[in-house]
């Protein structure tokens, strides 16, 4: 079942609505006009993550945002699903063709996954914080958090989960979470609190899983103008990936951004808003 709703913020109409997908629903909202533009969020994250970005491009583009599943407001895993499958049920269930992909992280592999299954329907593809599904991480400070994480699964603690993961990768390697603007560190907090509030325990008892289309292994076959970016603070690997990426894309560069890690996008709007814009203009 699927519904829709409008409302006016300022001279924008916003349309939210739910879109169906095999064995669930994915919420979303859709603002502005013109070249469809759609914004994927981060793993254990959700829309709220492109805030600023949406405001920045509604004026002149079409942009869609959605919570991927177990994600937000859609609905929990109950077996197996794809990411870039269900993007593709959205895009149908809007009747959106051909967009730019702008992904963070979980958004950036979905959005590799879909512009390697599907590459006729795809304009660009912007791929920030990048990494590949199911990927094997070497960074000692990654594999320290992620052992950090695995403690609090076993202790069913999700505060110490989050807190590990806020360490990992929104502070990184070279920083406290100290150092952070409250603001950044506060919203990355409640967005993946709500998430396992929401959404863990159905995801631990679906016995569902994802296996993405290999994309790591699959590089050579993109078709798609396709960019990174990434901050030079994040864990090695992600640093590594966005470099393999670009390298093996038609057209590839890394935009590099200074004094951020994963998050890149809520730590340096105003930088990451002048790639977006350039990457956007140079792919119209």
């Amino acid at each position: 079942m699927s519904s829709t709703t409008d409302s006016t913020t300022g001279t924008t109409t916003v349309s939210e609505g739910r879109a169906p997908v095999p064995d669930g629903e994915l919420a979303y909202d859709v603002r502005g006009a013109g070249r469809p533009v759609v914004l994927l969020h981060g793993g254990w994250c959700d829309r709220r993550l492109w805030e600023h970005e949406t405001t920045l491009l509604a004026d002149d583009h079409l942009v869609v945002r959605y919570d991927a599943r177990g994600c937000g407001a859609s609905t929990s895993p109950t077996g197996d699903w794809e990411f870039h499958e269900d993007l593709r049920a959205l895009l149908a269930h809007l009747g959106v063709h051909r967009p730019t992909l702008v992904g963070l992280s979980l958004g950036a592999a979905t959005a590799l996954d879909y512009a390697l299954t599907y590459p006729d329907d795809v304009q660009a593809a912007l791929l920030v914080s990048p990494g590949f599904l199911h990927m094997t991480y070497t960074d000692p400070w990654a594999l320290h958090c992620a052992a950090e994480q695995e403690a609090a699964v076993q202790a069913w603690d999700a505060q110490a989960w989050t807190d590990a993961g806020v360490r990992g990768f929104v502070a990184g390697p070279h920083r406290a979470v100290a150092d952070l603007a409250p603001d950044v560190v506060d919203l990355c907090r409640t967005m993946t609190l709500e998430c396992l509030a929401t959404h863990a325990a159905a995801a631990a008892t679906s016995g569902g899983t994802f296996r993405g289309v290999g994309a790591q292994g699959r590089l050579d076959e993109l078709a798609v103008p396709t960019e990174t970016v990434v901050g030079d603070l994040d864990v090695s690997d992600i640093l590594t990936v966005a470099r393999q990426v670009a390298d093996a894309a038609p057209g590839g560069r890394v935009h590099v951004v200074e004094g951020a890690a994963h998050m890149l996008n809520l730590e340096k709007p105003q930088e990451f808003a002048a790639v977006l814009r350039d990457f956007l203009a140079r792919t119209a």
